[in-house]
């Protein structure tokens, strides 16, 4: 990498763990986008998949007391059948067509979210479906945020149990997503420069987050939701076209 996508990926990673610690969720959907202007997809994955896993084990370790496990194992159960799907994607599939996949979904998801769905009552199926699609995107980019934040969400989850309880999925979706890539190849001398820079900064932007988060709360942190999920939306459609 050149000095200019290091230090790209060093402000990306500052803003991705600032927002992660401020929602819950964002790191990957934030950074993934951001860093594949500098960077190929593919590498920006895999750094984002690297560093997101510290930043979501600490909110985890964090709010451990206020983790839904019930929503917890059954997102990540049926991820489990997902994962093949997007392991293959990342390893076969064109970029463009899988960034224009994952910005139409995610914004018909926010719209769904806007029109205000409400799946509190919901039986398990919902949180089913949704572990399904977080497992292909996984493997595929490590932006799975989308239909757990849908999902969460949608069930009205206080701010402190969703911010734990989603953290919760990423951890263990990200330890067998992560083994998966790692086996097909995806570390590379590129990812390696990578991580270089992006555990510091990631230590910096995760600190401002955290101190914002008071400040956060209730309908504020619900608009901040949103508006993460239709910028990382409309990010991964600009990036395939």
């Amino acid at each position: 990498m050149t000095t200019t996508q290091l230090i790209v990926v060093a402000a990306v990673a500052m803003l991705g763990a600032m927002v992660q610690f401020l929602t819950g969720f964002g790191f990957s959907l934030t950074a993934v986008p951001l860093l594949a202007l500098a960077i190929d997809t593919r590498t920006a994955s895999m750094i984002a998949a690297i560093v997101a896993m510290f930043t979501s084990s600490a909110q985890a370790w964090l709010g451990r007391g206020l983790i839904d496990w019930t929503v917890v194992k059954r997102i990540c159960g049926t991820a489990l059948f997902g994962m093949p799907i997007g392991l293959w994607i990342f390893a076969k599939a064109p970029e463009h067509t899988l960034k224009l996949f994952l910005g139409i979904s995610t914004l018909i998801l926010v719209g769904l979210l806007l029109r205000g769905i409400d799946l509190s009552q919901a039986g398990g199926g919902a949180d089913r479906v949704a572990g399904f699609a977080a497992g292909i995107l996984t493997t595929s980019l490590n932006t799975n945020g989308p239909p757990i934040a849908f999902i969460l969400q949608a069930r009205k989850l206080p701010p402190a149990a969703f911010r734990a309880t989603i953290t919760a999925a990423f951890v263990l979706l990200g330890v067998v997503g992560l083994s998966g890539r790692l086996a097909v190849g995806g570390m590379t001398h590129k990812v390696w420069q990578g991580l270089a820079v992006a555990p510091p900064a990631m230590v910096v932007g995760g600190y401002i987050g955290y101190r914002l988060r008071p400040r956060v709360d209730g309908p504020i942190f619900t608009r901040a939701v949103q508006f993460l999920l239709i910028v990382a939306g409309l990010s991964a459609i600009a990036a395939a076209l």
